[in-house]
């Protein structure tokens, strides 16, 4: 991505709230779970189990994700 896009921005700005989202403890990532907000959801193969669903990692239905 051209470091001076608008995509680039959009970009940085998400992966910067899921830095922030770290940093207060919100949301963390192991290789077999992601802990949001107290609850742990299984992770593998690219999937997250969310509400019964394995839905791919980076689904914007995730609360730890955003619509951009």
């Amino acid at each position: 991505i051209d470091p001076d896009s608008q995509d680039y921005r959009r970009v940085l700005q998400h992966e910067m709230k899921h830095m922030t989202d770290l940093q207060i403890g919100k949301v963390d990532y192991s290789d077999d779970h992601v802990f949001y907000d107290g609850v742990k959801y299984p992770r593998r193969n690219g999937r997250i189990l969310y509400e019964g669903e394995w839905m791919p990692e980076g689904d914007v239905e995730f609360p730890w994700e955003f619509k951009d």
